[in-house]
């Protein structure tokens, strides 16, 4: 059953964050995220933010509201596909953007995306291409992927990013081990000056490569990140 995320449901998250579950709605009335930016974080470092996961679409108004709302983090990883102009406006948010539904980025998209300051999270991607690795480029802040395979052209791309952290994993679906997990190695290069970029390296990645050091930096270079 399709549940849309009301006015009246909006009021109730405001008044009790924790006693209304948001990710498990999959529309969100326009009057609704007007409501929703208003939510007021406050001093609590455990407050939640605007989890919207669930969101199957996204209208402009709901985007520009959306947009507005003061919080460190918006998540709308439910999204499968997401225009260039509503990637504009989601751009203008002041905090950290999750994205993780969109399992292709177009370069208008990507360049859209390009505008927004803070961390942004694509792990959804199932590749990039160059066109859209270029669009991206010019993000200012720390872009997360996680993406089974990457060539050599776009690896020269990301290198060249501000600030870049990329999950290498098998391509079978939730093959990343979890934070915890010992085999999980997470590795940073420094790459142009101050710029940082990290490679995580899943668990079905390294079990093909046993010679790790020699692995991550070779893989390094080869995609010019050295």
């Amino acid at each position: 059953m399709q549940s849309i995320l009301t006015a009246e449901v909006a009021e109730k998250f405001l008044a009790d964050e924790y006693g209304v579950h948001l990710e498990d709605f999959q529309f969100l009335a326009d009057d609704a995220a007007v409501i929703l930016a208003r939510h007021h974080v406050g001093d609590d470092p455990f407050s939640p933010s605007l989890d919207l996961s669930g969101l199957q679409s996204l209208s402009e108004e709901s985007a520009t509201a959306l947009s507005r709302y003061e919080g460190p983090s918006l998540r709308l990883s439910g999204l499968r596909q997401l225009s260039p102009q509503i990637a504009a406006i989601l751009a203008t948010f002041r905090g950290s953007l999750v994205l993780d539904g969109l399992e292709e980025l177009t370069p208008e998209t990507g360049k859209s995306l390009s505008m927004h300051g803070c961390y942004l999270s694509l792990r959804g991607l199932r590749s990039l291409d160059e066109d859209s690795a270029k669009a991206l480029s010019t993000h200012g802040s720390l872009v997360s992927l996680r993406i089974p395979r990457i060539s050599q052209e776009v690896g020269r791309i990301l290198a060249t990013y501000p600030s870049i952290e990329i999950f290498l994993t098998s391509s079978e679906e939730n093959s990343e081990p979890q934070y915890g997990d010992p085999n999980r190695i997470r590795v940073c290069l420094e790459i142009h000056g101050y710029k940082n970029a990290w490679i995580v390296l899943g668990e079905c990645f390294l079990s093909e490569y046993p010679d790790l050091f020699r692995t991550v930096h070779q893989f390094a270079k080869d995609l010019g990140f050295e």
